[in-house]
């Protein structure tokens, strides 16, 4: 009860409401109304309700919203899709970060300033991804340390001191204008009659590339007012590398990045001129090309191998043991766009859960 306490006391003196809420995740007040910032209410709830879970509004009120990641449904592993994500566009920050009781994590991001009225950040369910779920305007997520009817609990990797905002790109996969659904049938691996990947690569690669094409396009689709032509760019960039390492059919992703560049967003603005776009795209792959990237879904470099009990380097006789178990989530690239590396996940000797991306460069025996 003490550690539920401190952390509801932290989140209170950061200046944002909270709720109680049953095991079973359902609130125990109408909280759209009712959630709140005063100490005196919030004591009161949880003398009469001391095992109430934490239940924390996000959105523009809170000044919060939360990436997802869940791994227990079938066929949507959120951190595999993460990791295409950030594979395609850059690392995420360090940020206010937890694990949930199913194994997933929940990703806590200041809700940006500036963003108009009209703008929100809604709530989604794999709209982002297979296993990604956006928890943004009308929707809340449970706080460490809460527990769940059998005792598994949420835990803190990062406390609230390390709110952070989010990369360019993943608010505008997870922003929109209010109104109508966003119209998801524009141009896509699976609306397409010629094949974006080449021949040459087996099923599982050329998943991994239909999931890296439909994030840029997304990218693209979604980008806020000003950060099209940026967007495009860069998702030209990262399929123009897959082209030149003779992955994807460079005709066929050009077809694709204008059909996104130029399609109107769900608000009704316009999209990108088709003369500007195509300059753009050819642009991006022509410095894509210039550096060619293949698929490499052996994760580890030559010479490092994952036993059972931790991970050794071996050269020859030598048999080097470095650390831990870990597991490897994918590749992904610095914040700068300047390097690769891998983003890899452990458990330490207490069970505490962590997270790093340890560049290419350092994996060099």
């Amino acid at each position: 009860m003490g550690s539920v306490l401190k952390s509801i006391q932290a989140v209170l003196e950061a200046g944002m409401c909270i709720f109680p809420c049953r095991p079973d995740k359902t609130p125990y007040v109408r909280w759209k109304e009712q959630a709140s910032y005063d100490k005196r209410q919030v004591r009161d709830w949880w003398k009469q309700w001391p095992q109430a879970m934490i239940g924390l509004p996000t959105g523009r009120e809170n000044g919060v919203w939360a990436l997802d990641i869940d791994r227990h449904k079938e066929d949507a592993d959120g951190f595999s899709s993460l990791a295409a994500l950030e594979a395609a566009n850059g690392s995420l920050p360090e940020t206010w970060t937890q694990t949930t009781p199913s194994g997933g994590e929940h990703r806590i991001f200041k809700y940006p300033e500036g963003l108009p009225e009209e703008t929100k950040i809604p709530n989604s369910a794999g709209a982002l991804g297979p296993g990604l779920d956006v928890r943004g305007d009308g929707g809340y997520i449970i706080l460490a340390p809460s527990r769940t009817n059998d005792e598994r609990a949420y835990q803190t990797i990062r406390g609230a001191e390390f709110l952070h905002s989010a990369p360019v790109w993943l608010l505008n996969m997870a922003a929109r204008s209010a109104g109508p659904e966003e119209d998801m049938t524009a141009p896509d691996m699976a609306s397409r009659d010629e094949p974006a990947a080449t021949s040459n690569l087996n099923d599982r690669e050329k998943r991994y590339l239909e999931a890296a094409i439909k994030a840029e396009l997304k990218n693209v689709r979604s980008a806020l007012a000003g950060g099209r032509n940026d967007a495009l760019n860069k998702a030209a960039f990262a399929l123009g590398q897959f082209v030149g390492g003779g992955c994807l059919e460079q005709d066929a992703v050009k077809r694709d990045l204008l059909a996104a560049a130029t399609a109107a967003r769900p608000d009704a603005s316009p999209g990108l001129p088709e003369e500007e776009a195509a300059t753009t795209i050819d642009s991006g792959l022509t410095a894509g090309l210039n550096e060619p990237r293949k698929i490499s879904l052996s994760p580890l470099p030559a010479g490092f191998v994952m036993l059972t009990d931790g991970l050794y380097y071996i050269a020859g006789q030598k048999k080097q043991w470095l650390g831990a178990p870990i597991e490897i989530l994918g590749h992904v690239r610095d914040e700068a766009n300047e390097g690769w590396g891998l983003q890899v996940r452990w458990q330490d000797l207490n069970g505490i859960a962590h997270r790093a991306t340890i560049q290419n460069s350092s994996l060099v025996g």
